[in-house]
């Protein structure tokens, strides 16, 4: 008995299984099989039958492939339990024959693609491109297999002679088979011959389940479908088809289709019938299974069994579905004379209106925020309405799974909607299992030092090498001080195809920190080509070591994997690989054993099929892409929280709210190009021949049938850079064209029908925003748009537009903060609250960062220095020079630099040393005109009388602070760069607090820089009352820097100073102007945002007399400005 049960509704579809299965029920120890077509209809049906029976126990959910095959191995019971001819056997099985048959006069295309192929992976993709279209052919084209066997190379339908190979290549695959005492019983003959082993072993059927429920497969190959037929008369076949009409529909044809056909035979107008025009145009699929069902049952045997509900026509989306359902084309009527003058024959729609709604954005990640947008809105209109309620599709979830963490993570608290990404990549979601496959890729990885720090990211990997995830910041700061790029040593980067050098290389980074771990700080030797790297002190040693070892090991791998070898070997290895990177937490080790069970799997494939050559790396890491780069975590769907998945068959579960995005013109139909030799693509279609465009298409009406009470449809409609127009997926297109020829909006009925239809997709389109933070979000322009509810940015958007008062970051003084003393004060911190006023009180009073940036771990060596790099270079050569008087004790710098990593290698290395020998060198004739013998340094100390403190008994003040660079009682000072206020500031603090703790210590200061020109700055030093009354001066404005932020600026203080009075606003516009300035620096923004401003509007000589002192004495003290 064959029963095909058609509805429009799931739900009903659903009730009729569950009543088939109450008045029915089976044996206790009897099970139901039901025929579903993906994980997510089964785990929806579990769900549907638990809450209709109470319990669902004893169900399987077999897929088609698996259950013919079942059948074919009850009626024959020899057959093998996996069939010989699966894609994978055969995959390894040409893939072992391809290089012997490449000599062969027909295989003549596979000898050229083979040409090239050291490694065997043109093979092994050849051969599992080949398998894959042997294994269509098995499905969709049995008789042309089964005429190649009898040695027939001709086919119907299709020209072989392009081909001429693939006939030869399959005899031999069935050869190889014969000959390797394998069934030959494949698919095409079992199904070709499918009727007389039924009444020949019909009665071994009885060993199988007396009952098959086929539930929402919305089509089948017709070799599986006569497998249905010929056992329905041994087991009861309930099939359950989800059918959008309920009138015949096999026989409509879409315009194009149309067009095509009257091409041919023009006289065929008459007996074309369009039907409903997006049924025609989207539903091929499901109307070609209809006319197989209808043409290949046998008469009487097929009953069929109509559930069809009525839909009440009471929002657009029902009037859309109710047309489907009635196969009206509510279209045609817009095509005629009367549509000239109005609209009356449309079916009108209410302003308020909310069931079908599109989206235009800018981005895949405005799509996702005005979505969430939208959840939140629905949500708090309807409370019915829950999470589990809504599902939302996308063309690649893997491409909208960053966005959709992005927005919905970030949500604040109260606009938390909980969501659930099923069907990404499993090496996309589990970090882990993506480490296993770059693992697998060490053989001609650079190893470079990103790639290590991603490892050291996944806990399993950090658990093996003993490594805490609080160390990985220092280990960064380790590898970047060393100058680690990648590669481990010169051999391996010889290996790979590059020059054979050291610098930046793992093992030279590590041997250089080593060394510096071995050397006191002050060090200068080296040992060999190896320069101490300091960093590494005390108990991180033992960090180090488990670094080297790690480092160790992936050389040891890579090693391992430059071979190739046997089977038995890298089945072997692989495991031993996985045991030495990994220490898997309970968790981690389900993951592992995943990879574990598909090394398994993958050993008795290549058993199965004979396969005992080497395989080369390339090989093993294509397999562990394929294999764990699949499609995974389906368990999520239908989990609770609102659904995240593709676009993919049989997501047609009924959803309160569906939602499609990402629907692009590029994007969807989804392109997919097709293998060069299918020899189905390149002949003429068959019915039921699959499609993936046709597929795609069917995929929406599904989704348009299944929504009941939301169809949210969003797709980049602008472009992000150029906002220049983007269409839709012509699907979305169609589908807007038809609401706007069959429906118009109230209140137009008397407009034409072309204004009408304007009128209406404008009414159903709202364009966002370029920015979430666009006062359009939050004050939509468009009737039907749905205001944002993201608070901040909202307050972005009302920045403007606020009228509450401004609030600065500062606007009183803070108190001094607990633990904080008067009583002992280090020199350097006054000195800095001096130099940077603004960014001290952040910093050090506020504990704020407001500089603060991710560091950028670096693959590349150096090949040009930028500005910061260039600039230590400057000082350390300078320093090398100035070190000793004995030119032969001076260190070789560009030797040093290049195996520190700090100076490209070779000559290009030397160049840029002997540019910044010819740059300096006026520089450093001025510096040593200063100096002469060994500089002095030491530590100095100061009391002084608290400023703020009028009791001279208890209001002592003890400053700590040091000095060095001291030649003959001067301080020298230098810099490559050009001399600002701020450097000559730093030097006068310098000598006047040595002037005021020790007198006579130093006698003067000097500076000398300059990057166009050489200038010399000298200061004499104050005397010890001129210099301790500075030292008060300063100490109190360090203490009012701990609770409020100054506005000094002594840099742009001195430019202004050594202005002329008529140039002076001209030169403070210009510091403004400047996005390097100190005006512009974040702390200053902060704290005093307007402050140029300020002096602008006439605030200025208030300004420079206010700070008046902190120049006054240096100017005095002064002693020459010149070119050196």
């Amino acid at each position: 008995m064959f029963r095909l049960y058609h509805s429009n509704d799931l739900e009903v579809l659903k009730e009729l299984l569950l009543n088939e299965i109450r008045q029915n029920p089976p044996g206790v120890f009897d099970s139901e099989q039901i025929l579903v077509q993906s994980q997510g209809m089964a785990h929806w049906l579990k769900l549907q039958l638990a809450d209709g029976l109470g319990v669902a126990a004893q169900v399987d959910f077999p897929l088609p492939s698996a259950y013919v095959w079942k059948v074919f191995n009850t009626l024959k019971p020899e057959l093998p339990e996996r069939s010989h001819f699966e894609k994978q056997a055969m995959a390894w099985k040409l893939m072992r024959l391809l290089p012997g048959l490449k000599d062969e006069p027909e295989c003549e295309g596979i000898a050229r693609y083979l040409k090239n192929d050291p490694d065997g992976l043109r093979c092994y993709e050849l051969a599992h491109k080949i398998a894959d279209v042997f294994d269509q052919y098995l499905v969709y084209r049995p008789d042309w297999l089964l005429n190649w066997e009898k040695g027939i190379d001709g086919i119907d339908d299709s020209d072989v002679s392009v081909h001429p190979w693939q006939p030869r290549v399959w005899r031999a695959l069935v050869a190889d088979s014969r000959a390797l005492g394998n069934s030959l019983e494949h698919r095409a003959r079992l199904t070709t011959s499918l009727a007389s082993i039924v009444a020949e072993n019909g009665h071994r059927l009885n060993a199988m389940p007396q009952r098959l429920f086929v539930f929402g497969i919305a089509a089948l190959p017709g070799g599986y479908w006569d497998v249905l037929n010929a056992i329905s008369g041994h087991i009861d076949v309930h099939f359950f088809l989800l059918n959008p009409c309920r009138n015949f529909w096999g026989d409509i044809v879409s315009d194009r289709q149309k067009a095509w056909i009257l091409k041919t035979n023009p006289d065929a107008e008459n007996y074309l019938e369009r039907g409903n025009p997006l049924l025609a145009s989207w539903g091929r699929l499901g109307k070609d299974f209809l006319t197989l069902v209808h043409e290949t049952s046998d008469e009487g045997q097929l009953q069929d069994v109509e559930a069809f509900t009525e839909i009440e026509r009471t929002s657009l989306l029902k009037h859309i579905q109710a047309d489907l359902l009635d196969l009206r084309d509510g279209q045609s009527a817009a095509y005629q004379p009367a549509a000239l003058k109005s609209s009356r024959f449309k079916s009108s729609i209410s302003k308020n209106d909310e069931s079908l709604r599109v989206v235009s954005g800018h981005s895949p990640l405005r799509e996702v925020q005005r979505l969430h947008d939208q959840l939140l809105f629905w949500f708090n209109d309807n409370p019915s309405l829950k999470p589990r309620d809504v599902v939302v599709m996308v063309p690649d979830i893997d491409q909208y799974a960053p966005y959709i963490d992005a927005v919905f993570a970030s949500a604040p608290e109260g606009h938390r909607v909980p969501w659930a990404i099923a069907d990404q990549s499993q090496v996309q979601e589990n970090p882990l299992l993506d480490s296993v496959v770059s693992l697998m890729s060490l053989f001609d990885s650079r190893l470079q030092l990103t790639d290590v720090l991603d490892w050291l990211d996944v806990p399993a990997i950090r658990r093996r090498f003993s490594i805490e995830e609080g160390d990985l910041e220092g280990v960064r700061a380790w590898l970047d001080n060393a100058g680690v790029r990648w590669g481990l040593d010169s051999d391996h980067r010889s290996d790979l195809g590059f020059p054979a050098f050291g610098q930046n290389s793992w093992r030279k980074g590590l041997r250089q920190l080593l060394l510096g771990l071995m050397l006191p700080t002050a060090a200068t030797a080296h040992q060999g080509e190896d320069w101490p790297v300091f960093g590494v002190e005390g108990g991180a040693a033992e960090l180090l070591g488990q670094l080297i070892q790690l480092i160790e090991t992936l050389d040891h791998w890579r090693g391992y994997q430059s071979e190739t070898h046997t089977v038995e070997e890298w089945m072997t290895a692989i495991p031993e690989l996985l045991d030495d990177f990994y220490e898997p937490d309970l968790d981690e080790g389900v993951q592992l054993q995943r990879v574990r069970d598909a090394i398994q799997r993958w050993a008795e494939e290549l058993s199965d099929a004979a396969y005992d050559q080497a395989l080369s790396p390339q090989v093993v890491r294509s397999w562990f892409q394929e294999h764990l780069g699949q499609q995974g975590g389906w368990q999520r769907f239908l989990a609770g929280p609102v659904n995240f998945c593709t676009l993919m068959p049989m997501r047609s579960i009924p959803f309160k709210a569906v939602c499609l995005l990402g629907m692009n013109d590029q994007d969807y139909p989804r392109q997919v190009t097709p293998v060069g030799f299918d020899l189905m693509v390149q002949g003429r279609a068959r019915r039921g021949d699959r499609s993936r465009r046709e597929d795609d298409r069917y995929l929406v009406l599904e989704a348009l049938c299944s929504a009941q009470e939301n169809f949210y449809i969003s797709y980049r409609g602008r472009d992000a850079r150029e906002n220049h127009e983007l269409q839709p997926s012509v699907l979305i297109s169609e589908l807007l064209d038809y609401i706007g020829d069959a429906y118009c909006l109230e209140g137009d009925e008397k407009l034409p029908a072309r204004e009408s239809r304007e009128r209406l997709r404008s009414w159903l389109t709202e364009e966002l925003p370029l920015q979430p933070f666009n006062r359009r979000t939050y004050e939509p322009e468009h009737i039907n748009a749905v205001a944002g509810y993201h608070k901040l940015w909202a307050d972005v958007a009302n920045t403007d537009h606020s009228d509450s008062e401004f609030r600065p970051f500062y606007s009183a003084p803070v108190a001094i903060p607990e633990g904080f003393s008067r009583k002992q004060v280090l020199w350097s911190d006054v000195k800095e609250s001096l130099l940077k006023p603004a960014s001290f009180f952040v910093k050090r009073r506020l504990r704020l960062q407001p500089d603060l940036h991710m560091t950028q771990s670096r693959n590349e060596e150096i090949f040009q220095p930028d500005a910061l790099e260039n600039s230590l270079l400057k000082q350390r050569w300078i320093q090398d020079q100035l070190a000793t008087s004995e030119p032969s004790d001076i260190p070789d710098f560009t030797y040093r630099e290049q195996a520190l990593g700090s100076l490209p290698v070779n000559a290009l290395g030397d160049i840029y040393v002997s540019r910044i020998e010819n740059e300096l060198a006026p520089l450093l004739d001025g510096v040593k005109h200063f100096i002469s013998g060994e500089p002095d340094s030491g530590a100095l100390t100061l009391l002084v009388n608290d400023p703020g403190i009028t009791d001279e008994n208890t209001s002592t003040v003890e400053i700590s602070g040091e000095y060095a660079q001291c030649w003959n009682r001067q301080l020298v000072y230098w810099r490559a760069g050009d001399l600002r206020g701020e450097h000559l500031l730093n030097l006068w603090l310098d000598l006047v607090f040595a002037a005021a703790a020790q007198p006579g210590l130093v006698d003067m200061a000097v500076i000398v820089g300059g990057k166009k020109k050489t200038e010399e700055f000298i200061f004499d030093a104050p005397s010890q009352d001129e210099a301790i009354q500075y030292v008060r001066h300063c100490l109190d404005h360090y203490f009012a820097s701990w609770t409020a932020p100054q506005d000094a600026v002594p840099g742009v203080q001195w430019t202004l100073l050594h202005t002329d009075d008529a140039k002076k606003m001209d030169t403070l516009k210009k510091q403004a102007d400047n996005e390097f300035s100190a005006f512009n620096r974040t702390a200053m923004q902060r704290c005093y945002p307007n402050l140029a401003e300020t002096l602008l509007s006439g605030g200025l000589e208030d300004w420079l007399e206010t700070h008046r002192w902190i120049w006054a004495l240096p100017e005095q003290c002064l002693q020459q400005e010149a070119e050196a």
